[in-house]
């Protein structure tokens, strides 16, 4: 049990670092003129200072507390002995999807409704879709650290 809260944290903090490379990645490219994580971070601040800093320390607590979920997930899907590892990138695939649209929906009501700043309650349907890539991308790591710790 010990081994997997301290593998589950490992991986939650690195799975969650390697979905805020690809945040910064999309506002690195200017695919999208919002920033998720800040907007997360002011939500709970009430204002722009540090909202990235409190944004990024949100999402990887959230990234830590989803692996536990993910890698319990992953221990109680019956997988047969013949299966190949891959059968783990499907589920983490999988389950980052719904987690993205989860996510998706969840933002969208809460940012677009009840944020204190009026720049973030005009989200657009694009930070739906990148959050919801992100969470694909989120699961799909998840599972390529989870076959390494099997």
């Amino acid at each position: 049990m010990i081994h997997y809260v301290v593998t589950s944290f490992g991986m939650g903090i690195i799975s969650g670092i390697f979905v805020l490379l690809f945040f910064a990645a999309i506002r690195k490219m200017n695919l999208y003129t919002v920033d998720g994580v800040s907007a997360i971070g002011s939500l709970l601040t009430q204002k722009d200072e540090n909202a990235r800093i409190v944004g990024s320390i949100f999402h990887i607590l959230g990234a830590i507390f989803y692996t536990f979920i993910y890698f319990l997930v992953f221990r109680l899907v019956p997988v047969p002995k013949d299966a190949g590892s891959w059968i783990y990138l499907v589920l983490g695939l999988g389950l980052g999807f719904n987690h993205g649209m989860l996510a998706a929906l969840v933002l969208g009501i809460i940012l677009t409704r009840f944020h204190s700043m009026e720049k973030y309650r005009k989200l657009g349907f694009g930070i739906a879709i990148i959050h919801s890539i992100a969470h694909i991308f989120y699961g799909i790591v998840v599972a390529i650290l989870y076959i390494f710790t099997i």
